[in-house]
């Protein structure tokens, strides 16, 4: 059994419809010659109406084998009544 990824992640409300949030993430290497991986993501998510949100992030490695930077934006939509 491959061991799975640990995260903590905070969240802030600034205003009505905007959330700042952090992610930290530690993945436990895969082989026995492999390295830990540690992530750190921040970000906004802003949510102009009821079933729709935006966000976009900014994803670093800090330590292991993972892009020095990436840059992240997702668009969600909730279907439901």
């Amino acid at each position: 059994m491959r061991p799975g990824p640990n995260g903590a992640g905070l969240s802030r409300d600034v205003t009505q419809g905007v959330t700042l949030f952090t992610d930290l993430v530690y993945t436990s290497r895969d082989e026995r010659d492999g390295r830990d991986t540690v992530i750190l993501d921040a970000g906004v998510m802003y949510r102009p109406a009821r079933n729709v949100a935006l966000d976009a992030s900014v994803v670093t490695s800090l330590a292991g084998a993972a892009p020095d930077w990436t840059v992240r934006a997702g668009l969600s939509v909730r279907f439901s009544r």
